[in-house]
């Protein structure tokens, strides 16, 4: 089944009639079933036939979660900075590049790409709100932890195993 629905979607590609919602239903369908490889070589093959599509961020977005999810962060992070590049407001791209930015031990460009992201002038909306609170929470507990680390650094090296303070 999962097979159909990439061998149609790629079809449907080739042929510029699939949509973008087409294909996000088509991908997720496939991530489902365990088939994140396929799902991830759909988005590709839209991508190059739409870079001039409106949304085409979008579609790097969600190929950036399906590289993540199937370990290529350096996939996702190019798929995630090309998303920002297109659409510089788009906040969502920056938390999530923020965080493989974070887990690749660049905890400071981390931090400074989430504080890009909260200092873009943006109308003030819900989700805008919303994506700003999570960007400043992430900030918020790198910080935090980073300064945890710093203070049990200088704690004796028994009390540092017993974690008393």
């Amino acid at each position: 089944m999962t097979e159909n629905i990439f061998l149609i979607a790629l079809q449907k590609i080739a042929a510029g009639s699939l949509a973008l919602t087409e294909l996000i239903d088509k991908t997720s369908a496939l991530a489902a079933a365990g088939q994140i490889d396929p799902a991830r070589q759909l988005y590709r093959a839209w991508i190059n036939g739409n870079r001039e599509h409106p949304l085409v961020y979008v579609a790097y977005f969600n190929c950036s979660a399906l590289d993540s999810q199937a370990g290529d962060a350096k996939a996702a992070g190019e798929a995630l900075e090309t998303a920002i590049a297109i659409n510089p407001d788009f906040m969502p791209a920056y938390i999530n590049l923020g965080g493989i930015l974070e887990r690749s031990g660049a905890a400071d460009r981390a931090i400074e790409l989430w504080r890009t992201a909260v200092n873009r002038p943006l109308p003030i909306t819900g989700m805008a709100v919303s994506h700003a609170t999570t960007a400043l929470k992430q900030i918020a507990r790198v910080l935090s932890d980073h300064q945890q680390a710093e203070r049990d650094q200088h704690l004796p090296a028994k009390r540092r195993k017993t974690g008393t303070r």
